[in-house]
């Protein structure tokens, strides 16, 4: 059985474009969770040393964003390892611009998915 993690990155890799920016979450842990199989209802965690390691063997950089998630998760961004960009000595090297526009993005998907939702349940 192949584990989901191993497959994740080389997954995404092959449709982001060179400028892509992949953000996701994961719990950090001090050791990383060592089966293979999906654990549900339930979480697992990870070091980020892992999540990097799994960003490096796929040609990916990995960098942890110092952002608050609501169920203390830890926030990281991946993106093609030739992908440069101008850094800003106030911010990290993540375009913060565009984080913000997929968190807008991402909250008027939830409202068209509740707005469907509604509509579903009065049909």
């Amino acid at each position: 059985m192949v584990s989901w993690k191993w497959q994740c990155l080389s997954q995404a890799k092959q449709v982001m474009n060179r400028d892509a920016i992949f953000l996701a979450t994961f719990l950090e842990r001090e050791s990383d969770y060592e089966g293979l199989e999906w654990i549900y209802p339930g979480c697992v965690g990870y070091t980020f040393k892992c999540i990097q390691d799994l960003a490096d063997k796929n040609d990916l950089v990995c960098e942890k964003l110092e952002y608050n998630h609501p169920n203390s998760q830890t926030w990281f961004a991946i993106r093609h390892r030739s992908f440069i960009e101008v850094r800003d000595s106030s911010t990290s090297s993540v375009n913060w611009q565009r984080i913000e526009d997929f968190r807008a993005g991402l909250s008027q998907s939830r409202s068209r998915l509740d707005e469907i939702r509604a509509a579903l349940i009065s049909f």
